[in-house]
Formats: structure tokens, C-alpha cells, sequence
């Protein structure tokens, strides 16, 4: 937009104090997500059952990654929390054990992926794929 030169002349002027864009920073770098693999979001078509110490639950994913999912329910495992996870795709079963990252009771929970066995990792793979296409 301004270039290195052209922003250090805007930043020197009058107009706006160097010190006014900390807060806009701040709140950037608080609002980034940590990820490594980018997330997709999912029609309403994809289901997960999940179940941690109590009742095997099913829920609606709202998006997915080779990493997590987010699975939206009214009724979120706590941080930190242990989950057991099974998807019914097409590409066949995917089964996968993972931990509780977020927690939203009005949202759902982000579950990232902690152990899944190579033929599970290679279907959904193929289902991130699809989903990509």
C-alpha cells in the first residue's frame, strides 16, 4: 500500500502518532491463530461422534483441518479434556483421539488432533481434499 518509504513518511507525519497503532497491534497478535494446517469449513452435511468420560455424543462439524475439527454443540467437553473422535464419511471411518483447545458454550469446542492411525490420516486426507476441490 505505502511501501516501506511511504509508510515511515506517514508515521512521521502530524497526522497520526506512532504510538496509536500499539493498541491496533496488540489486538492483532492476540486475535492470530496459532495453526498449522489451515482450516476448512464444512457444509452441513459432516457429523462426528464424540465421547469423552459419558455419553457418546453426535454433533454438526463446522470446519476441519488435518489438525482439529470444530464441532459445534451446546454442550463443550472443558479445556484440556481427553475426546474420543469418529467420523462416518464415505472415504470409510476415520477414528481419532484428541484434546479439548477451546471451549464455547454457545459455539462448540475446537478439538485438536492428538493420535490417529495411518489408514485413518490417509481418509481424512482424502475427505480435506474433496472438501478443497
Amino acid at each position: 500500500m505505502f511501501g516501506v518509504l511511504g509508510t515511515l513518511d506517514y508515521l512521521r507525519s502530524d497526522s497520526v502518532s506512532p504510538w496509536s497503532l500499539v493498541p491496533v497491534a496488540m489486538a492483532a497478535a492476540r486475535t492470530k491463530e496459532n495453526r498449522r494446517n489451515p482450516r476448512i469449513e464444512v457444509s452441513k452435511g459432516i457429523w462426528v461422534s464424540w465421547q469423552t468420560d459419558g455419553p457418546r455424543n453426535v454433533s454438526r462439524v463446522s470446519d476441519l483441518s488435518a489438525g482439529g475439527v470444530f464441532v459445534s454443540t451446546l454442550t463443550p467437553a472443558p479445556v484440556g479434556t481427553a475426546i474420543k473422535l469418529l467420523f462416518a464419511l464415505p472415504e470409510g471411518e476415520v477414528r481419532v483421539q484428541g484434546v479439548v483447545r477451546y471451549a464455547d458454550p454457545k459455539r462448540g469446542m475446537g478439538v485438536e488432533f492428538a493420535r490417529m492411525g495411518s489408514g485413518d490420516r490417509a481418509r481424512l486426507q482424502e475427505l480435506l481434499r474433496r472438501l478443497n476441490a
